[in-house]
């Protein structure tokens, strides 16, 4: 059903037990808890690799790309939730994503 990613560059655990990845093409792929079968995907979330993926308190996943240096929202179904920012080109491409614990 889905095209297996070629690398897997971040991991994270959605609260269901769900593996979520981001691979070397921009793509993040939700693998259902206890199987090696992908039961979701998001096509080209990010131009380029997705180097972070943090899940949020209230559920939100939270993805960094590397080559748009874009940082995205996403709802526990995959849907953009249309808030994004961009780093400056001073800054580089998002390496990495963590909730701090006041958020």
């Amino acid at each position: 059903k889905f095209e297996k990613p070629k690398f897997v560059l971040c991991l994270t655990f959605a609260e269901n037990g769900d593996l979520l990845t981001g691979d070397s093409g921009g793509n993040i792929f939700v693998w259902r808890r206890g199987t090696q079968k992908v039961s979701q995907a998001v096509a080209e979330a990010h131009a380029g690799g997705i180097f972070s993926l943090c899940i949020t308190k209230d559920s939100l996943l939270v993805t960094g790309g590397s080559k748009d240096r874009k940082i995205k929202m996403w709802d526990s179904a995959m849907q953009s939730v249309g808030k994004e920012a961009e780093l400056s080109g001073d800054h580089g491409p998002v390496r990495t994503i963590a909730q701090g614990p006041g958020a």
